[in-house]
């Protein structure tokens, strides 16, 4: 087995999934409980990641660099979708 394909990369995995499901929903739809919920279900998965990793002893630097594209991904997505729709100011994001 592949040691980059770990229970934490998994669980980033899912996480960027969730992150995109957000941000295309919070492009068709204003911020509501769904788009709350993803997010902190995004930012959830983001703390149980790094700690899935650390217990299970499988800290890899492909993970430490996918979990750092995850969040740069999902980030960078929203900002410009926030500023799409003038809901932040150039300055914030």
């Amino acid at each position: 087995m592949n040691k980059n394909f770990n229970p934490a990369n998994y669980v980033t995995f899912i996480r960027l999934l969730v992150g995109i499901f957000a941000v295309v929903n919070f492009v068709y739809s204003d911020l509501n409980w769904v788009n709350g919920s993803l997010f902190l279900l995004f930012v959830v998965l983001d703390g149980f990641d790094g700690y899935l990793a650390r217990k299970l002893k499988c800290e890899t630097p492909f993970g430490k660099n996918f979990d750092l594209v995850a969040d740069s991904f999902v980030g960078f997505f929203l900002g410009v979708v926030l500023l799409i729709k003038d809901m932040v100011p150039l300055l914030y994001v």
